[in-house]
């Protein structure tokens, strides 16, 4: 469910990815064997409004969730998580150095 304060908060994350250099587009569904960000709220808002929540695991898709309108640091924690999603569904090890995500 779409609003005003939701098309904001994606157009600012990505404008924030674009800025570390990611390849970002805003799509309604998520897609297999992709990195997904997926934008929800929060668990009592579904409660509160009837409607199911759609806060689910995927199996061939890296998924990582946010709630909230997500500051600098916190965009390149998700992005972190959303690594270490793709190692474990992948079974792989990836390295990076995190003072290259922190510029």
């Amino acid at each position: 469910m779409a609003d005003e304060n939701s098309s904001k908060i994606l157009e600012y994350t990505k404008d924030r990815l674009s800025k570390l250099g990611l390849k970002v587009k805003i799509a309604p569904k998520i897609k297999a064997k992709e990195f997904n960000l997926a934008f929800i709220n929060d668990p009592d808002f579904y409660e509160k409004e009837k409607i199911k929540d759609p806060y689910k695991t995927y199996k061939n898709a890296f998924v990582q969730h946010f709630i909230t309108e997500p500051s600098e640091h916190a965009i390149k924690v998700i992005l972190i998580n959303l690594v270490i999603k793709y190692e474990i569904i992948k079974k792989r090890v990836f390295s990076f150095k995190l003072e290259r995500l922190w510029f």
